[in-house]
């Protein structure tokens, strides 16, 4: 995952983001690693601009500005739907359902916009309720489907598969 908030990169080895180079070793090379905090919202791909300044009381170096290179944050969090997975059978008797079953769907992550999903059954004897989930921003938490089913003709009490 990643963030979208330059605050939460950290340099590693870099105490508060300063690295002090003294007269002594200020030819040695020195390698920063940039790292992102993880996280689980689906941000796309983002590029920072990233530069280094020089503070020093030599005023030859106090204030010199690196060159800028771009650093990318390449999105890890996929956007997809998870149901929970099982096959799912119901039964129908005189008196209405003798049993139902259900099933449960979940974002990945929480979406930026209003996310629709519409559901169907290919039998026209198994209901599903409700036939249209809405996942929002600030509510994006597993919501719950009910599957019944009703007699094909008196006396039926089959149990039946559908695809959901």
């Amino acid at each position: 995952g990643d963030v979208d908030a330059f605050d939460t990169i950290t340099v590693a080895g870099v105490d508060a983001r300063n690295h002090t180079i003294d007269p002594a070793t200020y030819a040695d090379a020195v390698a920063y690693e940039l790292e992102v905090a993880n996280d689980d919202l689906l941000m796309g791909d983002r590029t920072y601009r990233v530069w280094l300044e020089a503070t020093s009381d030599d005023p030859n170096y106090d204030g010199v500005v690196s060159a800028y290179w771009n650093c990318t944050v390449l999105e890890d969090d996929v956007a997809f739907a998870t149901v929970s997975g099982k096959r799912l059978t119901v039964g129908a008797g005189s008196d209405g359902p003798t049993f139902g079953d259900g099933y449960s769907v979940e974002l990945s992550a929480p979406p930026t916009k209003d996310v629709i999903i519409a559901l169907s059954i290919d039998d026209d004897n198994v209901f599903i309720h409700p036939t249209t989930l809405t996942f929002g921003p600030d509510d994006w938490a597993p919501r719950s489907v009910s599957v019944n089913a009703t007699l094909l003709f008196e006396g039926d009490t089959a149990s039946r598969s559908a695809l959901v």
